[in-house]
């Protein structure tokens, strides 16, 4: 997946900024990406997870050195049903017996480093099965850049968030009413990729609640 700096962005707003700062403008075009990618999840992928006899712990890759796991969406052994997302907290009240259980897995813990623990814990039976992760992605607080494809699909989203910050923040770009109107506007760009991943893209008729810009 090839990247593309936030630089292929920057001649859509700097006339409007005069003076800011090149990191300033950067920094905000990709903490907009980060709340695009954050509440939206259209960064995915699926990832592989071969199951190897007697070990329950599995790692995930972020997409990018640039990118972190933001959330594990779903893991499915084909053609099963999806396995069950389950805590910690659940093992020890209600299902103790999963930390001894060995077989073909069935839940699964995400664990703080966004690597999962599968239970009952595969045995030689189950070894070299291909289980399916469906991962979403963050670009790190410090990336300067993004995948292609979703600069491209996202223009007007990121110009957004990156004005509507930009014109919040003192310096002689400062623009509290322009600032508003682009915060809304971002807020409406998430909320149809928000759709857009429901549907994949597609046409179907669903409505997603807007959220607070942050």
């Amino acid at each position: 997946m090839s990247a593309t700096s936030y630089d292929s962005l920057m001649g859509q707003v700097m006339p409007f900024l005069p003076g800011a700062p090149y990191p300033m403008v950067i920094s905000a075009f990709n903490q907009s990406a980060r709340e695009l990618c954050r509440r939206a999840k259209c960064w995915s992928e699926w990832q592989d997870i071969t199951l190897v006899a007697d070990q329950a712990g599995y790692s995930l890759t972020p997409a990018t050195d640039d990118s972190s796991i933001r959330v594990i969406r779903a893991i499915i052994i084909p053609p099963r049903k999806p396995m069950t997302p389950i805590t910690n907290d659940e093992i020890i009240r209600n299902r103790p017996y999963l930390l001894s259980a060995i077989g073909e897995p069935t839940a699964y813990v995400v664990n703080q480093d966004m690597s999962v623990t599968l239970y009952p814990k595969p045995t030689t039976a189950q070894a070299g099965i291909i289980a399916k992760a469906r991962v979403s992605f963050v670009p790190n607080s410090d990336s300067v850049t993004l995948p292609a494809d979703l600069i491209e699909r996202f223009e007007e989203v990121l110009i957004d968030g990156c004005k509507a910050r930009m014109f919040a923040t003192p310096g002689a770009w400062f623009e509290p009413n322009a600032s508003a109107f682009h915060k809304q506007e971002f807020a409406n760009g998430v909320a149809k990729a928000e759709i857009d991943l429901l549907t994949d893209y597609g046409s179907a008729d669903l409505i997603v609640q807007k959220r607070a810009f942050i």
